[in-house]
Formats: C-alpha cells, structure tokens, sequence
C-alpha cells in the first residue's frame, strides 16, 4: 500500500478524495490519511480529514492483523493523533 500511495500521492485530488471517502468505513480513512501524510503528502489530507466529524469516532490499527492477540503483538511504535491511528511498525515503500 505505502509503494501505491508513494507513486500516486502527488497525482490526488483532495476534494474528489474527500467525497469518495464518504463511501468507505472510518477505518479505512482514517488509516488512507494517515498513510498519506507519513508518505509527504499531507497537503492533500485536510479535506479527507474535514470529512471525518460526525463519523463514528475511536482509534484504529494501522494493520489489524498485527494486533489479533494481545499476547504477541508488537508494541505500537507509532500514535497518530490527528488519525486516531496505532501503528505497530513504520510502513515502507518498496523501490
């Protein structure tokens, strides 16, 4: 995901990003915004982000699986505020 969003963040539209948001889950935003703005591109995030209130509120894992089980889940490495998202290891782009 982190390749994609490197090769393509430059390209977004961040209206158009933030009305197509509308018809996915806050999850799933909420992990899209805080991707792209640890990618460098979070000049395209503040309408995706001005979409969210109203939403269903509450942090997220970054990659769920990685949290199944308490037990042997790494620990989060990484708390994004403004995304309400936990992630449990740096995300990186392949080259």
């Amino acid at each position: 995901m982190a390749t994609v969003l490197t090769d393509l963040g430059g390209r977004l539209d961040a209206e158009m990003l933030a009305t197509l948001s509308k018809m996915f889950e806050r999850p799933v935003v909420q992990r899209l915004g805080h991707l792209l703005a640890r990618l460098g591109y979070a000049d395209r995030t503040g309408p995706l982000h001005a979409a969210l209130p109203g939403r269903a509120t509450g942090w997220v894992e970054l990659d769920p699986a990685e949290a199944n089980d308490p037990h042997f889940a790494p620990e989060p490495v990484e708390r994004d505020k403004q995304w309400r998202v936990v992630a449990r290891r740096v995300p990186e782009a392949d080259f």
